[in-house]
């Protein structure tokens, strides 16, 4: 059996699917956010909103694909779990990490805002 075949199969569709899912799911509840920062700027909140989307999924498609480039030769079930979870684990670490420094970023600007309105 190739268990590389494999295992780049299952991460490559467990991966995509996850960025893509939480990809969108940032989307539409980021916008709110946005809003609140950019009030009265709703083209550009709009525009930003994509921008962000199509980055974070650049970066996190581009990171997942790349991946599997350094892989080892993987000759048993147990290698393939431990692989595959060990890379699964090491993007959702990634992706927590760009959303939290999202976050902060959105925070910091929002006080930048506030301060200049006052």
């Amino acid at each position: 059996m190739h268990y590389n075949i494999t295992s780049y199969i299952l991460f490559l569709s467990i991966s995509f699917y996850v960025t893509i899912k939480l990809g969108w799911i940032f989307y539409k509840n980021g916008e709110v956010y946005l809003h609140e920062i950019f009030k009265n700027q709703t083209a550009y909140v709009q525009t930003l909103n994509k921008l962000l989307l199509i980055g974070y999924y650049l970066v996190n498609l581009g990171k997942a694909a790349l991946t599997i480039t350094f892989w080892e030769n993987i000759t048993t079930t147990e290698g393939l779990i431990k692989i595959v979870s060990h890379k699964l684990g090491s993007l959702l670490i990634l992706l927590a990490i760009m959303h939290f420094i999202n976050l902060i970023g959105l925070y910091l600007l929002s006080r930048k805002t506030q301060t200049i309105k006052n």
